[in-house]
């Protein structure tokens, strides 16, 4: 099988707050119950792991936009009929970042080559203002 080359971008998510342990504070921004809603999407962090190596700590995860719910035609194969049902939680994009906890550079494989740095930025920053209140992030 062919391995596909995957281009990932680089940026570095500025922190501004009153808690010195801004690690923590990422992580705890992070959390799945952080999910946020903007423009009919919702927004929250999913299959987050905390990856150890040399250069230090790492968060891995993807950041996913899903609709709430979605109206799908589907095929019930038994009666040769087509429906409408209802999909909840439909993922319409995932991105799959990387973010060193102590220097707060995150390594991301964008949404769509348009828009990259709008792509990520924008969500990443409403999820974790949403869950930690008291900071501010700027990517």
């Amino acid at each position: 099988m062919a391995k596909r080359e995957v281009r990932y971008y680089f940026g570095r998510l500025n922190i501004v707050a009153p808690r010195t342990d801004k690690a923590g504070l990422l992580t705890d921004g992070m959390q799945p119950q952080a999910i946020v809603s903007h423009r009919g999407l919702n927004w929250g962090f999913f299959r987050l792991n905390t990856v150890e190596s040399s250069l230090g700590d790492f968060v891995h995860g993807f950041l996913v936009k899903f609709k709430p719910e979605t109206a799908e035609e589907i095929a019930i194969p038994e009666t040769h009929e087509i429906d409408d049902r209802m999909i909840e939680n439909r993922i319409k994009a995932k991105a799959r970042f990387f973010l060193h906890l102590s220097s707060h550079i995150i390594a991301y494989h964008p949404f769509r080559a348009r828009n990259i740095q709008g792509g990520i930025r924008k969500p990443i920053q409403r999820t974790l203002r949403k869950e930690s209140r008291r900071f501010f992030c700027r990517g």
